[in-house]
């Protein structure tokens, strides 16, 4: 690291040499004339800074990286481990990850902000590289896989199962608390798991 500073101080010495014996060459043919010298050099430099931004405006950037509409979605279910497989996946070199659900396919309002603003949603990533996208409520969404198909029919989904019943109490807890936090009431558990006055279990019902 020393060595390298050393080499970059000498450099830099041996630039500013090169420049203040060009300026003294230059004054000694124009006689020592200040006001000829610095215009000469205001010259150069907005002639150089022009071309310079000329050049810079032609050419296309050269940063590879851009937004992208995910190859795969990760699409439930909720309390299976979605947030744990997408770190998981993202700690791989050619992995992008969306890092919050975007419920662009389930949801009017944000569907109808369109492709586009679903593209701006995603990382940035590299040409090789693939993005992912977690929601899991596209998974008990009627209307999301319309759309998904829509928008690539080539869509790699990805479902994490789990027991049903330890699933569903653990996502009726989450809403619990997030609910208790902001000083709203949550129904009894049974009361909505289960039919009125029956053991039938409410297919309907959705934490």
């Amino acid at each position: 690291m020393e060595c390298t500073r050393v080499k970059l101080a000498l450099t830099c010495l041996g630039l500013i040499t090169i420049v203040l014996i060009q300026i003294l060459y230059i004054s000694s043919k124009l006689g020592g004339n200040c006001d000829q010298i610095k215009e000469m050099f205001l010259h150069y430099h907005v002639v150089v800074k022009d071309d310079a931004d000329n050049k810079s405006s032609e050419q296309p950037s050269l940063d590879p990286r851009r937004r992208r509409l995910p190859d795969a979605l990760i699409i439930g279910v909720r309390k299976g481990g979605t947030r744990a497989l997408l770190d998981a996946m993202a700690l791989h070199p050619q992995i992008k990850a969306a890092r919050r659900e975007v419920h662009f396919f389930d949801q009017n309002e944000t569907y109808s902000q369109g492709i586009e603003w679903y593209r701006q949603q995603m990382p940035f990533s590299h040409p090789g590289q693939l993005t992912i996208e977690k929601t899991p409520a596209y998974f008990a969404s009627s209307i999301t896989p319309s759309r998904v198909y829509q928008l690539n029919k080539n869509m790699k989904l990805i479902l994490i199962l789990r027991d049903p019943v330890i699933r569903t109490i653990s996502d009726f807890t989450q809403v619990l608390y997030t609910k208790l936090e902001r000083n709203k009431t949550q129904p009894i558990f049974e009361n909505v798991a289960f039919l009125p006055n029956s053991t039938k279990i409410n297919t309907d019902f959705k934490p």
